[in-house]
């Protein structure tokens, strides 16, 4: 599970908060979900207020670097070294974003989405509901923090 934090947390926070949820994760099953910190740069000392509207910016273009690394880990997956015909991954990938972490995932579909980083096959699957490539979006609907919500499709 990808865990992206929230606005004003310095890494080791963020570190803290993704070992703290892999100990809830253990508690419930051992060894069933691993918590990947995804750390995007914020700042934690222009004040509440200035803080805010830099993370906002940051979050902003922390996506497109979000969306490489969906795109990377995809490229390996159907590589021959990953060997997809013969032996397919069926694992989901789960991303959890606190706060200010659903803009940098929002960001992250819509930067993919208009790059066009996720090919025709992985949208093709998306589109029809599948999990053919173990992207499980069925609507990818994420909080912006503001209690509205935002829905994306690839």
């Amino acid at each position: 599970m990808l865990y992206v934090h929230g606005f004003s947390n310095l890494p080791e926070d963020v570190f803290a908060a993704a070992e703290e949820t892999q100990g809830l994760c253990n508690g419930k099953k051992a060894n069933e979900v691993l918590v990947v910190p995804v750390i995007w740069p914020c700042d934690a000392s222009q004040g509440l207020v200035n803080e805010y509207w830099s993370d906002q910016k940051s979050a902003d273009v922390s996506a497109f670097a979000l969306a490489r690394m969906f795109e990377r880990f995809m490229e390996w997956r159907n590589s021959a070294e990953a060997n997809p015909h013969d032996d397919p991954c069926t694992k989901r990938i789960n991303v959890l974003a606190h706060s200010m972490g659903n803009r940098v995932l929002h960001e992250t579909l819509s930067v993919w989405r208009k790059y066009d980083l996720a090919d025709h096959r992985d949208r093709q699957s998306l589109s029809e509901g599948g999990n053919q490539k173990g992207i499980d979006s069925e609507s990818e609907e994420v909080s912006t923090g503001s209690g509205n919500r935002n829905s994306s499709r690839l």
